[in-house]
């Protein structure tokens, strides 16, 4: 770049050097256009304007980059993805899990058909001859509604406890339960606090799925306690909901007679701030009622219903009402089965 600068400086000299003087005039007259001496300066201008352009444009022009043409000296931009988050609550499992007929090492991730693994979440399976069996640590906590179609039908299981040790056992196709341990938990290390307290367990057979939450049970107990991770509300729907629960079935001939069913009225003390607070703290006062299943009705008048069904014969068999109340929602009665 420096000689190109010097040449074109050259260039101007030996043009403004070879141009002849003007003659003298008596008094300053401005350059006619058209005239010999008004091109010859209007020449010399434009040399002396296209050299200090030309000297502004290299003094600020920035060092030029070489992009080199051979072939495998540019690097591609980075695809690598980050790596997944550590395990919230561990590594290792504070259990031993054997399953019937798997392997004993797990194989890390979801099995087939199920979702994947959550940030943070220790997610193994195993194929074993109950079907596919998927433990997540920590387990997903019991949802209020539903996001989609609750599976069904479950598989019928059993399960034993004694100390440190948790043993299940799932109905086979045409059979009955196993009683050989299907799936046997022993303990080996502690759960921590919360959210590292639940363990999710997924047992899918080609009968069903049986999918429940696992938590340490009382020291004085030993062994696991199922936690229901059911949704509490399946399904929303509008328009009225059923008024009636279904009386409970007696055997026909057996002389027996069905109990009554059962009805309660209003009570301001259970209310929230929506509908399902006041479903929920029914729920808690009332432990023998089925804790999740149930179907919303907001129904025409602005009350909302809650209704859930025998999940071994069809009808409704328990129904509670909830009624608006000073800008929130209160308990308006109940009725269920005698059972």
């Amino acid at each position: 770049m420096p000689d190109l600068d010097q040449q074109l400086r050259a260039v101007a000299r030996d043009l403004v050097a070879g141009a002849p003087a003007p003659p003298p005039l008596p008094a300053p007259v401005a350059p006619v256009p058209g005239h010999p001496r008004y091109r010859r300066a209007l020449v010399a201008a434009a040399v002396v304007a296209l050299v200090a352009s030309v000297a502004v444009a290299v003094q600020g022009r920035a060092p030029e980059t070489e992009v080199s043409t051979e072939p495998g000296t540019t690097t591609p931009p980075s695809t690598v993805a980050a790596p997944p988050p550590a395990p919230l609550c561990g590594s290792a499992l504070p259990f031993r899990v054997t399953v019937e007929g798997a392997a004993d090492e797990a194989v890390p991730g979801p099995p087939p058909g199920e979702e994947p693994a959550e940030p943070g979440q220790l997610v193994v399976h195993w194929t074993g001859d109950v079907g596919a069996v998927e433990v997540r640590w920590p387990g997903r906590p019991q949802p209020l509604y539903a996001e989609g179609p609750v599976e069904e039908p479950f598989i019928g299981s059993g399960r034993s406890v004694s100390a440190g040790r948790t043993e299940f056992n799932f109905v086979r196709p045409g059979t009955g339960p196993d009683f050989t341990g299907d799936v046997t938990l022993d303990e080996v290390g502690a759960f921590g606090p919360a959210p590292c307290d639940l363990i999710q367990l997924t047992v899918r057979s080609p009968i069903g799925v049986s999918r429940t939450g696992l938590r340490p049970a009382p020291e004085s107990i030993g062994g696991l306690d199922l936690v229901n991770l059911s949704p509490r509300i399946r399904e929303r729907r509008q328009g009225a909901g059923p008024l009636t629960a279904i009386t409970c079935h007696v055997p026909p001939g057996s002389g027996m007679t069905p109990p009554p069913n059962r009805t309660s009225g209003p009570d301001a003390t259970i209310r929230g701030d929506q509908p399902a607070d006041v479903l929920l703290a029914w729920l808690a006062t009332n432990p023998r009622v089925m804790p999740s299943g149930w179907v919303e009705f907001a129904q025409p008048d602005g009350t909302v219903t809650y209704a859930v069904e025998d999940p071994l014969a069809p009808g409704w068999v328990s129904i509670l009402f909830v009624v608006p109340a000073g800008g929130g929602w209160q308990f308006g009665g109940s009725t269920g089965s005698g059972c």
